[in-house]
């Protein structure tokens, strides 16, 4: 799990959050333009594909619907523009789709960790700043199961949100996204997750967290 050492002036203003009460009778303040760290809570939905596993030539898999954490570093390029960085670690089950007429088979559990980057936009200048962001790089398909391959697989998101600033250096994050990973496994057998022709899963990803701006 990633871990954040957070500077005295952050830790006072987590306690100023705190007292939500009192931000109603504040003057309205212009967020920094410095880096942005968001820890977020974040929720997948399901999806499907195509695997080429277990001795029975291509079947189909479901990754069940998750609920994990992660974090966001963002980097201001200027007032509009920033480069995103996101890193995320989540477990889930993986489960064999036998159809509508019989209830899916459980593979185990998987972990999947993605490291992105990219580029974010956002509107407006003072305390809410709506967003469009992009970004790209690898997610780690770990199984449970020790007979079948981990596997590394080029992904993306695309989405938008919105960013909401209670004082310079603390404020509110919602985003949610299109999250597409594609797989591409060759002519391996026992591996985890893609076909021979190459497959990948899509799926929603919202996520929500506290923004930490210094």
């Amino acid at each position: 799990m990633t871990r954040l050492d957070f500077s005295h002036r952050t830790v006072r203003a987590v306690l100023i959050t705190l007292s939500a009460g009192a931000f109603a009778a504040l003057p309205a303040l212009a967020a920094g333009d410095g880096v942005e760290i968001t820890p977020i809570a974040t929720f997948q939905t399901g999806s499907s594909f195509e695997a080429t596993d277990f001795e029975f030539g291509p079947v189909d898999v479901d990754l069940k619907s998750s609920e994990d954490f992660g974090v966001l570093v963002d980097i201001p390029l200027n007032r509009h523009f920033q480069i995103e960085l996101l890193y995320l670690d989540q477990s889930t089950e993986i489960e064999l789709d036998q159809g509508l007429l019989f209830p899916g088979f459980s593979l185990g559990s998987i972990k999947l960790e993605t490291a992105h980057a990219g580029v974010l936009w956002q509107g407006a200048a003072g305390q809410l700043k709506p967003f469009f962001v992009m970004t790209a790089g690898v997610t780690r398909l770990n199984p449970e199961d020790p007979f079948i391959d981990s596997e590394t697989a080029f992904s993306m998101t695309l989405g938008g949100g919105v960013k909401a600033f209670v004082t310079r250096h603390i404020g509110f994050r919602l985003d949610g996204r299109l999250f597409v990973a594609a797989l591409d496994t060759g002519n391996q057998r026992r591996h985890c997750c893609g076909d021979e022709g190459g497959s990948g899963f899509a799926s929603g990803l919202v996520t929500a967290g506290v923004i930490f701006a210094f």
